[in-house]
């Protein structure tokens, strides 16, 4: 799409007819265009979506694409996701980051199987309960896997809410949006809506200085380099592959100050993904 294919005139007011229509017509112009073709959006399996939205979070596309097909072969479903073992699951999930929801979509997996018999709740309010799942996610999941709607707001529907309605000012708050968002949402389709809005995002990002930058939530991320995710992940790296390593042992094979090993360690072991055996650690049960 270049940038003549953008309405002429913005910002739009939502409170006009024609306005309206404008904006829904190019959205889901753009959509029928360029609408990305992913695996997720092919399928109503709700545990196929459920494990798509915890990998996009803070996560490219391109990296997710690599990892999703081979993590629903293997755990096919929430039963199946549940009995696996903690340190099974991670060698799949490696290579996508922030650890922390494989250890949360596990957790969810065991909630839904022993309280849900093994369906994905219908309810945004029973899955904002669940761990690592906020009202954003728990709301988008319903959307997609059962087609209800409910307003929602991530990093691309935010962009194209702020460039078509936003020109002015640096703190628009997701409360500034939502009411936008709710009277543009196609009930009917809500589904086929939110993939044109996210996708039209995604184009925004890369023609446009980005609108987001005016909004209160957006947070630059820290580079990956040298920070603690680095040091984390690379320690649950190595004890997937050999488990009942000294801490020294992993100093060695990682080339990572102790301090630093010790203080990802301790982290771990808190948060249950590590067990320490003596001065042994293996990825938990």
């Amino acid at each position: 799409m270049s940038v003549q294919d953008h309405p002429q005139t913005l910002p739009l007011d939502i409170t006009r007819h024609t306005d309206r229509k404008t904006f829904r017509n190019t959205i889901l112009g753009y959509y029928h265009r360029y609408g990305r073709d992913l695996p997720w959006r092919n399928t109503e399996d709700p545990y196929h979506i459920f494990v798509s939205e915890f990998m996009l979070q803070q996560t490219q596309v391109q990296r997710v694409l690599k990892k999703y097909g081979p993590f629903i072969e293997e755990f096919g479903d929430f039963h199946s996701l549940h009995r696996a073992s903690l340190k099974q699951v991670l060698s799949y999930w490696s290579g996508l980051g922030y650890n922390r929801r494989c250890l949360y979509m596990k957790r969810c997996a065991h909630i839904i199987s022993l309280n849900h018999a093994g369906i994905l709740p219908d309810s945004p309010d029973i899955l904002a309960k669940l761990p690592g799942i906020g009202r954003a996610t728990a709301s988008a999941l319903v959307v997609f896997s059962y087609n209800r709607p409910f307003v929602f707001v991530e990093t691309n529907i935010r962009r194209v809410f702020l460039y078509f309605f936003f020109h002015e000012g640096d703190r628009v708050t997701d409360s500034d949006l939502f009411p936008l968002i709710e009277r543009t949402l196609d009930k009917n389709s809500p589904r086929i809506w939110y993939y044109a809005l996210m996708d039209y995002g995604s184009m925004l990002k890369k023609q446009r200085r980005n609108p987001n930058l005016r909004s209160t939530a957006y947070r630059k991320q820290p580079p990956f380099e040298g920070s603690n995710r680095q040091v984390r992940g690379r320690v649950l790296k190595l004890l997937v592959a050999e488990p009942g390593l000294s801490t020294q042992e992993i100093v060695s094979r990682t080339a990572i100050p102790k301090n630093r090993i010790l203080g990802s360690l301790s982290e771990l072991e808190k948060e249950g993904f590590v067990l320490q055996e003596k001065d042994r650690f293996r990825i938990a049960d």
